[in-house]
């Protein structure tokens, strides 16, 4: 069981401060290379979960066209790990410090 913190920090703290709390985000992403017919942009996709529940999606298109499936999942990733780098800040400045590594799997 969780309390909010006695102090003005708005921090999450175990009321048996005995257990070690353990926080941590993965995530699933995927390209679809140049599926859009017209542009030949690649779609790509994410979700980034905290402690199993979903805290963050997109799917869009990318902007550039890519010249292989391997340059369109390296532009997915790059965002992916931007979007987790903006969700372990927020965690931080809620008082909730998540473990690495963060896992992204991609296929």
């Amino acid at each position: 069981a969780y309390q909010l913190a006695k102090d003005e920090s708005f921090a999450l703290e175990s009321v048996n401060s005995t257990k070690l709390i353990m926080w941590y985000l993965h995530a699933y992403c995927d390209a679809s290379y140049a599926s859009d017919k017209d542009k030949r942009l690649s779609v790509t996709g994410f979700v980034i979960y905290f402690c199993g529940a979903p805290v963050s999606y997109k799917s869009k298109l990318q902007c550039s066209a890519s010249l292989s499936s391997t340059e369109a999942e390296y532009i997915l990733i790059a965002d992916v790990v931007k979007e987790i780098t903006y969700v372990r800040n927020i965690l931080r400045s809620l008082g909730i410090y998540v473990g690495l590594p963060v896992v992204v799997k991609v296929d």
